[in-house]
């Protein structure tokens, strides 16, 4: 029931993004993005009321969520930013796709996430700033390729919301680690990655608050960011399968996740290095 319902969901979103390219056709695109925020909300809600706690206990749980963290936050941000519609749908879109895709290493809840509280406080909060974040790395590739600087208003603002939430969500995990397993830190793999990610935006925020780089290499920067963030989302999870969160391991997507990486590296580094036209 639930498969069915993301991929509906997904078909949805699918179709807003397309109908934004038909003439005469953005509005009914806007209306219909609209109403799959919407009905994503509703799914969300009923989910979580049904499993008794957040639906951000599993791998694919937290693609949901962030699916739906991107289209609610474009949803808010379309009346301003339009062509946001179409990146909102086909992300929201391709992040309900992988959710369908991973296969978990088991069906059953691991009883460390038998806790609704700390779910709540840490991983909503942790998983939320990848919304943001990925918002912020979609965004800088589009300023790489046409450098409009209109655009830093955008990413900034994302970048500050997506590393004050990870910050917060990560020192939240620190508590719940002090409580169950005794130990508030522990350089375990997972809080390691979170370590350098979250080093990684405080350098990019860093950079533009004191105006110590151009808007080229903060978008760089934000869009390196991101993949440390996946990391530390997926690849601990389903590459390393190492470090003490283990009840998020699982199988699914290694091959095409590192096509991503090199893919995506090979893309900024042409984008930040090309000669662009500026009007």
């Amino acid at each position: 029931m639930v498969f069915k319902i993301v991929i509906g969901l997904l078909s949805i979103y699918l179709f807003a993004g397309f109908l934004f390219f038909i003439k005469n056709l953005k509005k009914a695109a806007d209306h219909l993005f609209s109403l799959a925020v919407m009905l994503h909300t509703g799914f969300l809600v009923g989910y979580s009321f049904f499993q008794g706690r957040p639906p951000v206990a599993t791998m694919q749980e937290t693609f949901m969520y962030v699916a739906w963290i991107v289209g609610g936050s474009i949803f808010f941000l379309k009346k301003q930013y339009a062509y946001l519609v179409p990146l909102g749908a086909f992300s929201s879109a391709f992040l309900l796709w992988i959710a369908t895709s991973l296969t978990p290493a088991t069906s059953e809840l691991q009883p460390v996430l038998n806790a609704p509280y700390w779910l709540t406080v840490h991983v909503m909060v942790i998983v939320a700033s990848y919304g943001f974040l990925l918002i912020s790395a979609l965004v800088s590739h589009i300023y790489l390729v046409n450098r409009k600087e209109s655009l830093m208003k955008l990413i900034v603002p994302c970048n500050y919301i997506g590393t004050g939430l990870l910050t917060a969500g990560t020192i939240l995990g620190g508590l719940w680690a002090a409580r169950t397993w005794g130990s508030f830190w522990s350089w375990d793999v997972k809080e390691s990655w979170a370590f350098i990610s979250i080093c990684i935006y405080l350098a990019a925020l860093h950079m533009d608050s004191f105006k110590m780089a151009k808007s080229v290499a903060i978008c760089l920067i934000s869009s390196v960011g991101f993949l440390s963030v996946t990391f530390t989302w997926y690849g601990i999870n389903y590459v390393l399968k190492k470090g003490m969160h283990t009840y998020g391991f699982g199988d699914g997507g290694i091959l095409y996740y590192f096509i991503f990486l090199i893919a995506d590296l090979a893309l900024l580094a042409f984008l930040s290095f090309r000669k662009v036209a500026v009007s």
